[in-house]
């Protein structure tokens, strides 16, 4: 019967994976465009002008970029999206500008689903269960905002996703310590420091290894180290003509940015809890109560029991195969919340910064729920399947009603009055939608349109030429024209309604009852 089980188990685990492809492959390109996507286009390119001027390689004029050496991302590697830039390249340089970013949403899904598949693979091994494997995976899809960055937020959350791939590959070497795994190992850490330098925090488990392993553990260590420090050389374009002066100035800038933009005032505001703060100010409690109401209720219930439940087995012997992986992650959630609380550093948008913290943050949710299903009584295992399925089928009603606006999801805990106390859209996502309806209805050559706060000049590289080309943005405010239309966000708005004068609100962008944006046009043109 149990043999029954988990081959049914497994069958399941395959489904999810094949619908979770599926869906991901049928609304990739609904989603609008974020504001640093860009920027991160433009980064891409100006890496492929080094790379090709250096190796005298065919390739477009792009004598309007700077030079990589004077390029204010310089640091951040583009290595996993790099591969979009090589099919740009095949083409010339010559897709349109919306193609290019519907395939930078499939390639970030991509290597989310990768990562969530990596992640279900050292669940099922660490726990031995197909129920708390399944329910990893069901967690991970019906995560709103994570779900909807996967597409979109090719940095904070492909680290998330190469997050969990390394994680995954660390199990493996810790169980099967091979030089293959060892150099599988290695790439995947320098992979996830060119994304983002948290990727550092993989020092802690090596450490914890070494130290349990003595001389033959360090020997395997040495090897993933190399092959780390080879594996980011070669995926750092800006470190090839000098790699240890770029390192180091690569981390000074990781660990003193926030500190500088802090010190100069360099940041904008953000509504937290009902109050404007400056980003540069914000209190110690602001990340761990982002993180609790964005976050599924029942998840975090689920979170808190399996910390309690670890904590309570802490005295078990710590250098065990799985306590290596458990006090890896503990280690790296503690210490990452705990310098964030007492330095506070700048954030910006919530806690997108910390994505990678979900994945230890889930790790423990099925550390608990593993404890349940092992050792509760069946009325109580009982009672758990069902609200966790009650969970999944209200959070997933919810993604599909409020599709493709997953990223403003909040919880029973504040979603009532979400509008007037946390920010909204603020990658200004919506937009899209605005200008397709505007676009749609409106059948003009040139049609004039004001922006208020909602990023247009961002937003309308979603639409296709043919349509970009009949927008003209106008400025909005004393001295500015009157545009027949105003594109709104709420991001900076405390309540759901906003008003200009001589223009009535023809369409709203709506999550729940709150509204993200919405398209304004005017009433006479005097």
């Amino acid at each position: 019967m149990k043999s029954l089980l988990k081959n049914k188990g497994y069958l399941f685990s395959i489904i999810l994976f094949v619908l979770f492809l599926i869906i991901g492959l049928m609304i990739y390109d609904d989603y609008g465009v974020s504001f640093d996507e860009m920027n991160q286009i433009t980064a891409g390119h100006v890496i492929y002008k080094y790379v090709s001027e250096l190796f005298k390689l065919n390739y477009t004029d792009f004598r309007d970029l700077p030079d990589i050496h004077n390029y204010y991302n310089k640091y951040y590697g583009q290595a996993v999206t790099f591969p979009t830039v090589i099919l740009e390249a095949t083409k010339g340089f010559t897709m349109d500008t919306s193609t290019i970013l519907q395939v930078r949403h499939l390639w970030n899904f991509i290597n989310y689903y990768l990562g969530v598949l990596c992640f279900s693979l050292l669940i099922h091994k660490r726990f031995s269960e197909w129920k708390v494997t399944i329910t990893g995976i069901v967690i991970l899809i019906l995560s709103p905002r994570i779900f909807a960055d996967a597409f979109y937020n090719d940095r904070d959350l492909m680290f998330l996703s190469w997050f969990m791939i390394t994680m995954f590959l660390l199990n493996c070497f810790i169980n099967k310590p091979s030089i293959c795994f060892s150099i599988l190992l290695g790439i995947s850490i320098a992979i996830s420091i060119t994304i983002r330098y948290f990727g550092l925090c993989f020092i802690i488990p090596l450490v914890i290894y070494a130290s349990s392993t003595g001389k033959k553990g360090i020997k395997k260590i040495v090897v993933i180290l190399i092959t780390c420090i080879l594996t980011w050389y070669l995926l750092t374009p800006v470190a090839w003509e000098n790699p240890v002066k770029v390192f180091s100035a690569a981390i000074e800038n990781f660990v003193f940015s926030h500190q500088r933009l802090s010190e100069t005032k360099g940041t904008g505001i953000t509504l937290f809890m009902g109050k404007w703060a400056l980003e540069s100010d914000l209190p110690w409690y602001y990340l761990p109560v982002w993180i609790v109401i964005t976050t599924p209720t029942v998840y975090i219930l689920l979170f808190i029991g399996g910390i309690s439940t670890f904590l309570r087995d802490r005295f078990k012997k710590v250098f065990e195969k799985n306590y290596i992986l458990d006090y890896s992650q503990i280690i790296i959630l503690s210490l990452s919340l705990t310098t964030i609380m007492v330095f506070r550093p700048v954030l910006y948008n919530g806690w997108r910064h910390f994505y990678f913290l979900y994945c230890p943050m889930v790790y423990f949710s099925l550390y608990g729920f593993s404890e349940i299903v092992e050792r509760a009584s069946r009325s109580i295992r009982i009672g758990l399947y069902m609200i966790l399925i009650v969970s999944f089928l209200t959070t997933g009603s919810w993604m599909v009603r409020n599709h493709p606006y997953q990223m403003v999801f909040y919880n029973i805990f504040v979603r009532e009055n979400a509008a007037y106390d946390f920010d909204r859209d603020y990658w200004r996502l919506s937009s899209k939608e605005c200008l397709d309806f505007i676009v749609n209805q409106d059948r003009n050559l040139r049609i004039d349109i004001s922006d208020f706060n909602a990023v247009l000049v961002v937003a309308k590289n979603a639409l296709v030429k043919q349509d970009r080309d009949r927008i003209l943005l106008v400025y909005y405010g004393f001295d500015g024209q009157a545009a027949k239309y105003i594109v709104a966000n709420y991001t900076n708005t405390i309540g759901n309604e906003l008003n200009f004068p001589f223009y009535t609100p023809i369409h709203h962008v709506k999550v729940d009852d709150m509204k993200i944006a919405s398209v304004y046009q005017r009433d006479h043109q005097h």
